[in-house]
């Protein structure tokens, strides 16, 4: 019996929680990975303020490297958190995106006000997306 497009679906894109606060991990499919300081600079950047141009990451990530160096370091990046993942984390071209099945813990906690300046933070961050968005 043939199984349904649901079923592959779920299967080929286990849903994904990336935890930024407190303890930053990956939980995928029921693993936790833990997640270097740059893997987890990289997924809150582009949680954060993501679409982001490639370029940009990559420079704001590795300052000090040749631009050459920075988008190397980057698609090494990129390839290594989705083979530990095992399934891709962010759409990548031309920018980058979180995919629509990787949630973070940081909209719930701003909807819930669980945290002290949860609005503070949101316009900030607003700010910081406006920043980071420039060229």
């Amino acid at each position: 019996m043939p199984r349904s497009a649901t079923s592959l679906d779920s299967k080929a894109t286990p849903a994904c929680e990336l935890c930024l606060l407190g303890a930053t991990v990956l939980r995928v499919g029921g693993r936790t990975i833990a997640l270097s300081a740059k893997d987890a600079a990289l997924l809150a950047l582009v949680a954060c303020a993501g679409p982001l141009r490639t370029e940009r990451v990559a420079g704001l990530l590795w300052p000090a490297a040749t631009a050459r160096q920075a988008d190397t370091s980057l698609r090494q990046r990129l390839y290594r958190l989705r083979r530990e993942a095992q399934t891709p984390l962010m759409d990548s071209a031309a920018t980058l995106s979180l995919r629509p099945e990787v949630h973070t813990d940081l909209a719930g906690a701003i909807a819930s006000d669980e945290h002290a300046g949860a609005e503070r933070w949101c316009r900030w961050l607003q700010q910081e997306q406006v920043t980071l968005a420039r060229p």
